[in-house]
């Protein structure tokens, strides 16, 4: 009766969390099995690495080929969700996952061969026009974005869209690099006014263009300028005048000790200027 009632008993599931190096193989698989129905490519994987040795002349061979190709399948489903988000790197690396002796292996092969066209055409379009924008070749940077062919991937489509953003970004920097300049020219003696506030128009480019790097050499020069122009003024004993000169310096310029005080009494007056003695940056 005890032997029976052993035999006829459900053994109980086993506790995935504490699985060893010793458990069993049946325990491995369940908890694999339990793992991969959360559908993640983390445990797709993981679940396949399990049973691949157990393909050929184990006991649990049967079970293990079936999900191993339920596993690969949605291995290869979740390989083009990544595509889909323009994460190819990241799609073909869970494709190669899919070995040769596997039914869908031939449909893995091809999307990863496709894939690679993609990057590798992505990349190189990618490259080009980042020269044609470094040098300001924006007639060059346009027609890389003309699509070769009438057909064109949701990937391809969405990255060109991308390098059009990029495109009219660093157009629209360039612009205001230029209008600074031309401000700043169009003076016929170097004011200190002038200066300074193209120095505030020159620190509002946006910081992730090429156009910035060439507004901070320029940013630079001018207030080099202002500086000599409030040492000049201080000289010829023009005290308000220097401090005039002085106010327009940017807090991070590094100073000589005495225009530093020059700055510091200009930031006073500012402050002695402003409601309740407030100071506006």
């Amino acid at each position: 009766y005890a032997a029976f009632n052993w035999l006829s008993t459900i053994p109980p599931a086993p506790d995935c969390d504490r699985l060893w190096f010793f458990s069993t193989d049946a325990d491995k698989l369940f908890c694999a099995e339990q793992a991969a129905r959360a559908g993640t490519a983390e445990s797709l994987q993981a679940g396949i690495k399990l049973v691949q040795p157990w393909l050929s002349g184990h006991q649990l061979q049967a079970k293990a080929t079936r999900l191993h190709q339920d596993w690969s399948k949605q291995l290869l489903k979740q390989a083009n969700l990544k595509a889909l988000e323009d994460d190819l790197d990241q799609a073909i690396q869970l494709a190669e996952q899919i070995k040769p002796d596997n039914p869908i292996y031939r449909d893995a092969k091809n999307a990863i061969l496709e894939w690679q066209k993609l990057r590798d055409r992505g990349n190189l379009v990618a490259s080009t026009v980042e020269a044609a924008i470094k040098a300001q070749d924006w007639k060059k940077a346009d027609a890389e974005l003309q699509p070769r062919s009438s057909q064109i991937s949701d990937f391809q489509q969405q990255q060109l869209n991308q390098l059009r953003e990029r495109i009219l970004t660093e157009r629209m920097a360039f612009n205001q690099l230029y209008q600074v300049r031309d401000l700043v020219k169009a003076q016929p003696t170097v004011q200190a006014e002038t200066l300074g506030r193209g120095i505030q128009l020159l620190a509002q480019i946006n910081p992730n263009t090429y156009a910035s790097a060439a507004a901070q050499l320029d940013s630079q020069q001018w207030r080099e300028s202002l500086i000599k122009i409030a040492e000049t003024r201080l000289q010829n004993g023009d005290l308000p005048g220097a401090i005039a000169a002085a106010r327009w310096l940017p807090a991070q310029t590094a100073l000589t000790p005495q225009i530093q005080e020059l700055f510091w009494l200009s930031r006073a007056q500012q402050t002695l200027q402003q409601p309740h003695g407030i100071l506006v940056q």
